[in-house]
């Protein structure tokens, strides 16, 4: 595999991952090759969400620092940090290439803001570990993330998959706010109601206290006991008729008021379920990672496993049959150590490959 292949596969792995690490929307990025200042190995534009490597750099630049740089211009590429100054973008993308470049470059230190800046993040790269989970045992090198710590970090969910549940959200909170607003108008009618029931009352019992009046002048009985009695049971009746009319105001506005802690629970309810079914499906979105990552690691550790006795081979001169290692068709990923680089499955050029029947391959 070429340099350009390999900047390819990188800038597709890692797209997602700073996507993912600043919480900011995933954009293809496209990637070239061109003449740049000896000082800068690469150049990213948000704006056209790009990156230009450097062709001389690149000759010389090894998997390591290529990863590192490429994941340094994936942060400026998808725009993190845009509106801040030029030290505090420099030091985040430094913090991202901290935080994910599985293996640095010898050599390479993170300035110390860019380090603060991870360790807020909760992605540090301290002594003996790389912010993805603890060292075990004697080991003193990095581990990948476990399970735990996955399931301990929240993913970001794609943007269709947000967009739903926030409409979703939005549809249960306008039902609420539907809700709320006929009861209020019911509450308000129920209220209007009682005040015409209390103004009938009253001009009832002023009739009635009218009636029995006209009724004592008639007979000529103003101020007896009987005019008294009338009017009183006028009076009485008024009353009466006001204590029920407050008993029925109050119970249509109870049942008003149990209608709004219904609207207030199923909102509530609704939420809580949205929650739980984005939070179930942001579970699995960082199992798929994690188990994504652990396969990254099995076959990095693989590929790592085979240099080194491919390089203890070479050392000798001579593969373990006592045959020429350059005669021999290479296990898929193998990596030259003299070119470090991946040539998909065959070595290339210099050291072509030769199969059974002593033709180049």
């Amino acid at each position: 595999m070429g340099k350009q292949q390999l900047l390819e596969r990188l800038v597709s792995r890692y797209t997602p991952k700073v996507a993912n690490y600043w919480g900011v929307r995933k954009s293809p990025i496209s990637i070239g090759v061109g003449r740049l200042p000896p000082e800068n190995p690469a150049a990213a534009s948000f704006q056209d969400r790009s990156i230009t490597f450097n062709r001389q750099w690149l000759k010389r630049a090894d998997t390591a620092d290529i990863r590192g740089a490429v994941i340094h211009e994936l942060t400026h590429a998808l725009g993190v940090g845009d509106g801040k100054t030029a030290k505090q973008v420099e030091n985040m993308a430094d913090a991202t290439r901290l935080a994910l470049n599985p293996r640095e470059t010898p050599g390479w230190q993170a300035p110390a803001l860019a380090q603060r800046i991870a360790e807020r993040r909760g992605e540090s790269m301290t002594t003996g570990t790389r912010g993805n989970g603890p060292t075990t045992g004697r080991d003193p090198r990095r581990k990948r993330n476990t399970q735990a710590n996955y399931m301990s970090k929240v993913p970001l969910l794609g943007p269709g998959q947000t967009f739903g549940y926030a409409a979703q959200a939005a549809s249960l909170v306008e039902g609420y706010q539907n809700a709320l607003a006929s009861i209020r108008a019911q509450q308000h009618a129920i209220r209007g109601q009682a005040v015409a029931g209390r103004e009938a009352i009253r001009a009832d019992r002023v009739a009635g206290t009218a009636e029995a009046e006209s009724a004592a002048l008639a007979t000529g009985a103003v101020g007896s006991s009987g005019d008294l009695a009338n009017r009183a049971g006028v009076v009485a009746q008024a009353q009466q008729s006001r204590v029920a009319l407050r008993g029925e105001t109050n119970a249509a506005l109870a049942q008003q008021r149990i209608a709004m802690m219904q609207a207030q629970t199923e909102l509530s309810s609704g939420i809580l379920g949205l929650q739980a079914d984005k939070r179930l499906a942001q579970i699995e979105l960082a199992n798929q990672q994690f188990m994504q990552d652990q396969a990254d690691a099995r076959a990095e550790n693989y590929q790592q496993a085979y240099l080194a006795a491919l390089r203890r081979i070479l050392a000798r001169g001579k593969n373990v049959n006592g045959q020429d290692p350059r005669s021999q068709v290479q296990a898929p990923g193998y990596v030259d150590p003299r070119r470090q680089t991946l040539h998909g499955g065959v070595m290339q050029g210099t050291y072509a490959a030769v199969d059974s029947t002593g033709g180049n391959r």
